[in-house]
């Protein structure tokens, strides 16, 4: 999985937009498998056990609140996850 700042919103990583320390769980919907990452250089990596075809996997973010699930095919042993964040926008002045 990489996750990075988009900050020249091309939609892709760019040297210098992948995130660090950022904790990535993955669990089954049905909690039997769990595991977790942190991102280095913007990649988190894990190693899948064999699942069965349509076996859904949660992901969770927790830092930046984010949840999404992902849903295996036959016969995929790799799978590549991509999440774009747009940069923060600050107030021009603080009050």
């Amino acid at each position: 999985m990489q996750i990075f700042i988009d900050r020249n919103k091309n939609g892709v990583r760019d040297p210098d937009e992948g995130v660090n320390g950022l904790l990535i769980t993955f669990r089954t919907a049905d909690d039997s498998w769990t595991t977790r990452t942190v991102t280095q250089d913007g990649f988190g990596k894990i190693v899948l056990p064999k699942f069965k075809a349509g076996t859904v996997i949660w992901i969770r973010i927790p830092y930046i609140h984010q949840v999404a699930q992902i849903k295996l095919d036959a016969g995929k042993s790799d799978i590549e996850i991509g999440l774009g964040i747009d940069p923060a926008e600050y107030p021009l002045y603080l009050p």
